[in-house]
């Protein structure tokens, strides 16, 4: 079932949007009786989700490339760390009292399957960056209008970066990500 969506051995996020199998295997196995034939779905659903879910600050469930093992994953994972470092050293920090603003609002934000296919879009955009060693420089645009909190500048654990800056991504207004996910879109394909 996953692996029909990743054709290549690319490193990638999936996003299961809540009509897909997975989604309804989860409900499946919370409602019900313990038969023998629930039990291996639920063992099959908690080891896809255990080897495969990308742990981020969202409801829904996106995994990694099933296709990409866990030990290649980490590498990917250091390499995107490591490009991340440089960018977000030219992106300028979020004003204190705007961060606090955007931390108010999670608590009330509901994610709707858009807005987190659009994260997801903005991070493959940004793993794709990474992996293919594209300068930092390309995204200029990206550094000039975007503000980050001071502490997406000093992310040093390869398996909480994408839900460190996930977090951020999810709380910022639905204007604001649609426009740096058009900016990381622009540096991506050198439109700037």
């Amino acid at each position: 079932m996953l692996i029909k969506h990743f054709r290549s051995n690319k490193f990638k996020l999936y996003f299961v949007p809540e009509s897909a199998n997975l989604n309804r295997a989860i409900l499946f196995i919370k409602g019900a009786d313990n038969s023998v034939f629930q039990n291996k779905i639920r063992m099959a659903v908690e080891y896809i989700l255990a080897e495969y879910r990308v742990k981020l600050p969202i409801s829904s469930v996106v995994l990694y490339s099933p296709r990409v093992s866990s030990e290649r994953r980490i590498v990917y994972l250091t390499q995107f760390m490591s490009w991340w470092d440089m960018l977000s050293k030219r992106i300028g920090e979020l004003d204190p009292d705007m961060q606090n603003n955007q931390r108010t609002t999670f608590s009330q934000l509901m994610l709707f399957d858009m807005r987190v296919r659009e994260i997801v879009d903005m991070f493959n955009l940004l793993l794709d960056a990474a992996l293919q060693r594209v300068d930092v420089e390309d995204f200029r645009a990206l550094s000039y209008w975007w503000r980050i909190p001071g502490e997406l500048r000093e992310l040093k654990n390869p398996n909480e970066v994408l839900s460190r800056i996930g977090l951020h991504l999810a709380v910022v207004s639905t204007s604001e990500l649609a426009f740096v996910h058009d900016l990381i879109r622009q540096g991506r394909l050198g439109e700037q």
